[in-house]
């Protein structure tokens, strides 16, 4: 479909963009964008964490918290995903 097709059909075009701000051996860390103003800029951002365990012990919040500061994200919109099974 070309463009000036997608446009002929009136429907709004949907992207998600995500960042890998951090990881290690433990969690992955995605910065998200969750609404974008009519000007261009995000006014909701998230923080995911995907992680290989069911919770997060206190020195990874503290990290965590770090990560999500220095992207200007309140520490508090964390999304913890566990993502762990048996190998």
């Amino acid at each position: 479909m070309a463009n000036a097709d997608l446009y002929a059909l009136n429907k709004p075009l949907l992207a998600v963009i995500f960042r890998f701000l951090f990881f290690n051996r433990h969690v992955g860390v995605l910065y998200s964008c969750l609404s974008i103003s009519d000007d261009g800029r995000c006014d909701e951002r998230a923080i995911y964490v995907i992680s290989r365990h069911e919770t997060i012990d206190h020195a990874e919040l503290i990290v965590l918290e770090k990560v999500a500061k220095a992207v200007c994200v309140d520490p508090q919109v964390l999304y913890h995903t566990a993502t762990f099974g048996e190998h």
